[in-house]
């Protein structure tokens, strides 16, 4: 008989939430690096953070001065803390992305680390217009410790639909248990999207806790009331 499933949500020192599919205690799964050799977020893997963020100053629009939205991007920061990729999230475009944009490549980020040691990973950053006029100064949610000041308003996705992931059938066949870690980014309309798998644990396993995470659905995030992209971590365990 399988187990019945049950979600809860776990905010880590990284600010990165992971979603806990049943109760089995697996052995955790090593974290490896992607095919481009890029570590995402995860415990004991510190992403990289901002160092020195370098704010969005609003060119003398009224309309852009007057508009409240949040900038998102997913970036790759390189082991010396030089900017290897950097892409928008949002799932709408903004005129004040290429502002915003050009903020984020400016500013100067701490590496993130493995073991002690720098490596190339993922990070989140948000660029918060606020309808003030003033200039917007890059934040990460990804942050190391306590939130700053600013970030206080951030709230995080809430599950709202969760369809239990099925054993395979040769896990069901061999009595085999397992642990798969997933990564997505759910959107501002807190449906999943770039899902993709960080551990799995075979058998046909990792493609089922896939499909079921597709199928998510999420009340999305939200910084300062505006929905946000949120980049998040999801254990799905699987036991008989």
């Amino acid at each position: 008989m399988l187990s019945g499933t049950s979600v809860k949500v776990i905010a880590t020192i990284l600010a990165l939430t992971t979603l806990c599919i049943s109760g089995l205690s697996a052995q955790k799964p090593k974290p490896l690096p992607d095919k481009d050799g890029v570590y995402a977020g995860w415990p004991g893997i510190p992403p990289a953070s901002l160092l020195h963020p370098v704010p969005a100053v609003v060119p003398d629009d009224s309309q852009l001065k007057a508009a409240k939205h949040v900038c998102a991007f997913l970036v790759v920061v390189n082991a010396d803390g030089s900017v290897r990729k950097l892409a928008l999230a949002n799932r709408t475009p903004s005129p004040l992305d290429d502002i915003a944009l050009d903020a984020v490549r400016q500013s100067q980020f701490d590496p993130g680390t493995f073991e002690g040691k720098p490596v190339p990973t993922q990070a989140m950053v948000y660029v918060p217009f606020l309808g003030d006029g003033q200039p917007a100064t890059p934040v990460e949610p990804n942050i190391r410790g306590k939130k700053p000041q600013l970030l206080k308003s951030l709230k995080y996705p809430v599950p709202v639909y969760t369809p239990e992931a099925q054993f395979s059938d040769q896990a069901r066949r061999e009595h085999y248990q397992g642990m798969v870690l997933i990564r997505a980014l759910i959107d501002e309309d807190g449906l999943p999207r770039l899902v993709g798998l960080l551990a799995g644990a075979g058998k046909g396993l990792d493609e089922n806790a896939l499909a079921a995470v597709r199928g998510y659905k999420f009340k999305p995030a939200t910084f300062e009331g505006i929905p946000v992209p949120f980049m998040m971590n999801i254990q799905v365990n699987f036991r008989m």
